[in-house]
């Protein structure tokens, strides 16, 4: 039985057990993209296009069967229950791990260091995939000290949750907790400017169409506001125009010994990020502690540079005496950032290569080269 056969019994069985599934939801696989969700009729705004009832989703709470899930955290649970139904099939969903995909080669979690690729990734997208890492051995580690599964068996269960999961309210119990897997839901792909919303109830979950979805529309979920950053780290793929795009400047950014305890001593320290809106609140602080550049001044908060920047900090001063010279620092960040990027984008573009997590990660860079060219026209307020 081929993916899209697999798909659609999925969707049978899912109806079978009180799932409300539009009759214009047309479920399909595109080659090489995965599967998705297009319409094969007009439907009105208000309409229901999928409604899952409680006992449909994947938790806790309706896979009470697992001896020790108290020790585990809602994700290993649910890694847990994809591996076990891998290796002896699940009587209450028979069909869902069937039409899960099968390969995950293309996830940038499974990027080595080794891998010619891995030097292309933007170095703070580096650390954001080995934050995955690390979370996928601990919690691989923690499920072995209950149950014993296969390194590449757990992997692969670990990146259908991480791709997949949502926020589900299972019970009134910690954050961590409230995580569920959805057979059906998980077709819908991310977009922006989705033309549906999910709603959450006690009952189950349900996708509601927001706007008209015309005939051969695919039919698009919103995540979350997420940057392509993120989206590629986690999801493994990337959006052609996102207006969430953030990107760090932690790397870019250099401080002597007193600008950096100044600024961990007011817990400005690390994690400046700019957008297309322009730097970030953490950034303008980071660059206005350049510009005392005698660093001892930072010790003598009666010094009339370092009693400034304090009153901007606290919010008692919107900083426009200095803004020129954080205009003029700003300015040489941002070119010399550029310079990094265009000669990353431009060995990228020089290999041609029909690679998917190449072009994600080209994609990366032309997301920073955009957003720096647009910020350097654009004077700072």
């Amino acid at each position: 039985m081929d993916w899209n056969s697999k798909i659609l019994t999925e969707v049978s069985w899912a109806k079978e057990q009180g799932a409300n599934v539009h009759r214009f939801l047309q479920f399909s696989v595109i080659p090489n993209a995965g599967s998705c969700i297009t319409s094969a009729g007009r439907i009105e705004s208000g309409e229901v296009l999928l409604s899952l009832p409680r006992n449909v989703l994947i938790n806790k709470a309706t896979y009470p069967n697992c001896p020790f899930s108290k020790q585990l955290s809602s994700f290993q649970f649910l890694a847990w229950f994809i591996c076990k139904g891998k290796s002896t099939g699940m009587e209450k969903w028979p069909y869902y791990i069937e039409a899960l995909p099968q390969d995950f080669s293309w996830h940038p979690v499974m990027l080595s260091s080794n891998d010619p690729l891995w030097p292309n990734v933007p170095e703070d997208v580096q650390n954001l995939i080995l934050e995955r890492k690390q979370s996928l051995l601990e919690d691989y580690q923690n499920v072995s000290k209950f149950e014993s599964f296969d390194w590449q068996l757990f992997q692969w269960a670990w990146l259908c949750v991480n791709t997949r999961c949502l926020y589900y309210e299972v019970s009134p119990s910690s954050v961590d907790e409230q995580l569920t897997l959805a057979p059906v839901f998980e077709y819908f792909n991310h977009s922006f400017d989705a033309q549906t919303d999910l709603q959450r109830g006690r009952s189950g979950i349900s996708i509601i169409a927001k706007r008209t979805i015309e005939k051969n529309e695919q039919i698009y979920l919103r995540y979350g506001g997420h940057g392509n950053d993120q989206l590629f780290s986690e999801y493994g793929f990337c959006l052609s125009e996102n207006p969430f795009n953030h990107f760090t400047l932690d790397n870019q950014l250099s401080f002597n010994e007193q600008q950096e305890k100044f600024l961990k001593d007011h817990h400005y320290w690390k994690d400046y990020t700019f957008s297309i809106d322009g730097p970030s609140f953490r950034t303008f602080v980071a660059l206005r502690v350049l510009l005392i550049y005698n660093s001892n001044d930072l010790l003598d908060y009666t010094c009339d540079s370092t009693r400034r920047l304090l009153q901007y900090m606290n919010g008692f001063s919107e900083g426009n005496r200095e803004l020129p010279m954080v205009q003029a620092l700003w300015t040489k960040h941002l070119k010399l950032f550029l310079k990094v990027v265009e000669e990353k984008a431009g060995k990228l573009c020089e290999q041609e290569s029909d690679n998917y997590l190449q072009q994600c990660i080209l994609q990366l860079w032309n997301d920073r080269q955009k957003c720096i060219k647009y910020l350097l026209n654009s004077p700072l307020e």
